[in-house]
């Protein structure tokens, strides 16, 4: 990579924030906070609740997901509790050899 190319990478490095800019000049700096910016970068804000399918494909594609049924913790303990302990299964550690690290 020639002078140009560190010019251009060390450009990207310092302005990745304006790849939130829509509309805007785009060589005008994003004020924004970095916990803000990945916030919306990464969905993890209001935005993440939006069904943004219809936008990106053809309808009928995407199978919208139905939330799970609200269990009690009492019915999640026994879940957790039948997937691990299943009947006429048994888990056995090999005997000691001496100490760890040592033959």
């Amino acid at each position: 990579m020639g002078e140009f190319g560190r010019q251009v990478v060390r450009y990207e490095w310092t302005h990745y924030k304006m790849i939130l800019q829509t509309g805007r000049d785009p060589w005008t700096p994003v004020r924004i906070g970095n916990r803000a910016f990945f916030d919306k970068v990464y969905r993890m804000n209001e935005k993440s609740l939006e069904d943004w399918s219809p936008i990106f494909s053809k309808p009928g594609l995407v199978e919208t997901v139905l939330p799970a049924a609200q269990h009690t913790t009492e019915e999640m303990v026994m879940e957790y509790l039948n997937y691990v302990f299943k009947p006429l299964v048994f888990d056995t550690v090999p005997e000691s050899q001496g100490v760890p690290g040592h033959p």
